[in-house]
C-alpha cells in the first residue's frame, strides 16, 4: 500500500498556493515501474507532470479515470476511420488515456482515496490497448478492403485479452507475489522473451507502433496490415507458450 504525506497544496485560511514537490510524487505516490518496459518511464514522467498540474483541482481519480476511459473509446472508434487526420487524433486520444492511465493513482495515492472503485474504473481500461488492434484492422478494410485484416486484428484482440487473463487467473491462484517468484525465476533465455513480449504488448507501445506503421503506409502500402500479420502469430504464440509455462509450473 501507497501512503503520500501531504506537505504542499492549497491553505484553507489563506488564498495561497503551496508548490506541490514534484520528487514527493515520483518518491512516494507513483507505482512501481515495470522494469524492462521501455515506454514505463515516459509515461510515468508525464503523468507526474499532469498529477502535479491537477492535484488540487476539483478533479477527483475516479473522474479522471473515467475521463481517460471515454477519451481512449472515442480515440479507438476514430482509428477504423479511412482518414488520416482522424486517425491520428485518435492515436493522440489514446496517448492521452494511457498517460490519463498513470496520473489518476498518483493523486489517488497522494490524498490517500485509493479505492476498489477506482480499482475496477483502472482495470476497465485495459480493454483499450487490445481494441486498437481490432480498430486498425477495420481501418484496413475501409481504405482497401482487406477483410483479412480484421480477422488478424480481431484475433490479435481476443490473444492479447487471453494472456491478460491468464496472468490474473494465476494471481489468483497462487498470489500475485509466488506468480512473480515463477516469472522472475525463469530461465534466462525465457527471461529475455519475457522482457521482449512485454515491451510488445505494452499499451504505449502498440499506440506508438500502430501510430508510426499508419503514418508510413503513405510510403509502404499496407504497413499496418504487417503489423498485424506480426502481432496475430506472436500473441497466439504467446498465449499457448505462457498456458503451458503456467501448468508446468502448477
Amino acid at each position: 500500500m501507497f501512503i503520500c504525506q501531504k506537505k504542499t497544496g492549497w491553505s484553507n485560511r489563506m488564498n495561497t498556493k503551496i508548490t506541490v514537490d514534484e520528487n514527493e510524487l515520483r518518491t512516494k505516490c507513483r507505482w512501481p515501474r515495470n522494469p524492462g518496459i521501455l515506454g514505463d518511464k515516459m509515461m510515468d514522467e508525464l503523468g507526474v507532470y499532469l498529477a502535479k498540474l491537477l492535484l488540487h483541482t476539483a478533479i477527483a481519480p475516479n473522474h479522471l479515470t473515467i475521463m481517460g476511459l471515454f477519451s481512449g473509446l472515442i480515440g479507438v472508434g476514430l482509428l477504423t476511420f479511412p482518414n488520416y487526420l482522424i486517425v491520428g487524433i485518435g492515436y493522440l486520444l489514446i496517448f492521452l488515456f494511457g498517460v490519463i492511465d498513470y496520473t489518476d493513482g498518483v493523486i489517488a495515492r497522494y490524498k490517500n482515496i485509493a479505492s476498489e472503485k477506482g480499482k475496477y474504473y483502472d482495470d476497465l481500461g485495459h480493454f483499450i490497448p487490445p481494441l486498437i488492434f481490432l480498430a486498425v484492422g477495420i481501418h484496413i478494410l475501409n481504405t482497401t478492403g482487406n477483410v483479412t485484416a480484421v480477422i488478424l486484428g480481431g484475433l490479435s484482440s481476443f490473444m492479447y485479452v487471453s494472456i491478460d487473463f491468464n496472468a490474473k487467473l494465476m494471481n489468483l491462484i497462487t498470489g500475485e507475489k509466488k506468480h512473480q517468484l515463477y516469472l522472475t525465476g525463469a530461465s534466462p533465455i525465457r527471461s529475455a522473451i519475457l522482457k521482449i513480449q512485454k515491451n510488445l504488448t505494452f499499451g504505449v507501445h502498440i499506440i506508438i507502433l500502430f501510430g508510426i506503421a499508419t503514418l508510413a503506409e503513405y510510403f509502404i502500402p499496407e504497413s499496418s496490415f504487417y503489423m498485424l500479420l506480426f502481432f496475430a502469430p506472436f500473441l497466439t504464440l504467446t498465449f499457448f507458450a505462457q498456458t503451458f509455462f503456467y501448468s508446468r509450473k502448477l
